[in-house]
């Protein structure tokens, strides 16, 4: 907090400077206020300091730059919101990032907030929409290769719990997923090892991370 005031004070001579980096600290001083607020569990202060930071964007950024910090507030305001309770406000500051974040180059950031909407609309029991959130992410981050990048590996994962809640008909569809997970590198084996207890795939599983840690 005592740096995060240092910074404040220090914002009046860097303005006057022309520093052009000054335009854009207040965004990320209150961006980082939230993300304090959250980790001390002041679930308003939190959602206040995130809406902050999304109105003292500046005008005149460039496109990327732009998408970049909006994203990142988007992003950590669904975060403050989920904390609080607010399961719809945060869907939609969630899906308001995602774009925004791929505009922006940030593709991990990307992924973790397509697998964050999946398992909101999972906990809603709104299955198709959490599937079809990551089919979408998946289907263009892949372009035309069969498993994807590997930051792609939350999105596999959410998409493996999504199919995994669905019927027993599709449990076949679980152990792709899982094949996925493994190839991609990107996801603990226990997070797989788990999933993969909910269904009869014990056994693909067991060939799936004896891969993993080869």
């Amino acid at each position: 907090q005592r740096r995060l005031a240092d910074a404040d004070a220090a914002l009046p001579a860097a303005a006057a400077a022309r520093d052009p980096v000054a335009a854009t600290v207040p965004v990320h001083i209150s961006m980082i206020r939230s993300i304090v607020a959250r980790l001390e569990h002041d679930r308003t202060a939190a959602v206040g300091h995130a809406e902050r930071a999304l109105a003292l964007v500046p005008d005149g950024l460039s496109r990327e730059r732009a998408a970049l910090l909006v994203g990142d507030a988007q992003a950590i305001l669904g975060h403050a919101l989920l904390d609080a309770g607010e399961l719809d406000r945060a869907i939609d500051a969630y899906r308001q990032a995602r774009p925004l974040l791929h505009v922006a180059g940030n593709r991990l950031g990307e992924a973790d907030i397509t697998r964050n909407l999946a398992r909101l609309e999972l906990r809603r029991g709104r299955l198709r929409a959490a599937l079809a959130a990551c089919d979408e992410e998946i289907a263009e981050a892949r372009g035309g290769s069969e498993i994807g990048p590997p930051w792609m590996a939350p999105v596999h994962l959410a998409r493996a719990e999504v199919l995994e809640r669905m019927s027993e008909a599709e449990a076949a569809e679980v152990a792709h997923a899982i094949d996925h997970l493994v190839r991609l590198q990107g996801v603990p084996a226990e997070d797989i090892l788990v999933l993969a207890r909910k269904r009869a795939v014990l056994r693909l599983a067991a060939d799936a991370l004896a891969l993993h840690r080869v």
